[in-house]
């Protein structure tokens, strides 16, 4: 009788997931293109392969000499923070902007050479930049872990390291940009010998707890577009300052730009404070920086 279709049966996709195909009726041909179909793609797509995407896409966009990180931080639902940086991947050259509920204000801010001057407003006349020092960003709740979080880096160590379980979710979009979304569990022991420089796995576990559940999505040119995870704050043995013990603390990461540095100037010297003087042009007003 020819061929005719009969059935759909399935084959793998370039990203590692089963799609639909058709197969052709010759008698016992059907009947083992379907097993062969159930048996390669009836229980999800083949975890190393699924695995090997992820890896290849950290590889690939760790290589950037640069990037654009978009970050936020929600507690409890409720936004806690919010930032974007642009600039290299070790985030010692670039600009950026922090907004803090506690500042009530979006905070402008260049990094040149690893120096941060950030531009706060009502200034003395002539007076553009604040020159803050790691000790002074940890004074105002800007610790150096925030500060690192938007370094593309440090975002792309969460997924670098191996996991105990990767899964693809399928094909979404990022930012209006087609993108295909990956579901990875990460090891805290693995983790924190993948951060730069590395932790101590009893630091991240404290933090993290045994496993962190961690959403990737990958773009179509192969590189990492967004990062998600959350910390469930009642299983952490050590949670940041001033954190409430139960609780969810979630942060997304988006990444763009891959390539573009952004390489600002250090301020004349004549528009730049130290934060001491700006501390003491605070008090002398009564304003305060608490």
């Amino acid at each position: 009788m020819g061929e005719h279709l009969l059935a759909a049966g399935s084959e793998r996709g370039a990203r590692g997931y089963c799609r639909p195909v058709r197969v052709t009726r010759t008698g016992v041909v059907v009947l083992v293109a379907l097993l062969a179909s159930a048996t390669a793609c009836g229980a999800g797509a083949d975890t190393a392969s699924t695995a090997t995407a992820v890896q290849n896409a950290v590889s690939k966009s760790a290589t950037a000499t640069g990037s654009k990180t978009v970050m936020s931080a929600k507690l409890r639902g409720e936004d806690l923070y919010a930032g974007e940086f642009a600039g290299s991947k070790d985030g010692r050259n670039g600009r950026g902007w922090v907004s803090l509920p506690s500042l009530n204000s979006t905070i402008h801010y260049d990094a040149v050479a690893g120096a941060l001057y950030y531009a706060f407003p009502n200034l003395p006349a002539g007076k553009k930049w604040v020159k803050l020092t790691q000790p002074d960003l940890q004074s105002i709740g800007i610790g150096e872990a925030a500060l690192q979080q938007q370094q593309t880096k440090q975002i792309l160590a969460l997924v670098k390291a191996p996991s105990s379980e990767v899964r693809l979710i399928g094909d979404q979009q990022v930012n209006g940009k087609a993108a295909t979304h990956y579901h990875v569990v990460v090891r805290a022991h693995d983790l924190a010998h993948q951060s730069e420089p590395p932790a101590q796995p009893a630091a991240a576990l404290s933090l993290f707890g045994p496993t962190t559940p961690v959403e990737v999505w990958i773009g179509e040119d192969g590189r990492v577009r967004r990062i998600t995870y959350t910390i469930d704050l009642s299983k952490s043995q050590k949670r940041p300052k001033g954190f409430p013990a139960h609780g969810t603390l979630a942060y997304r990461f988006d990444l763009s730009d891959y390539g573009v540095v952004s390489t600002p100037t250090v301020p004349s010297p004549g528009q730049i404070m130290s934060y001491s003087d700006l501390q003491a042009l605070l008090a002398s007003t009564g304003t305060g920086t608490n």
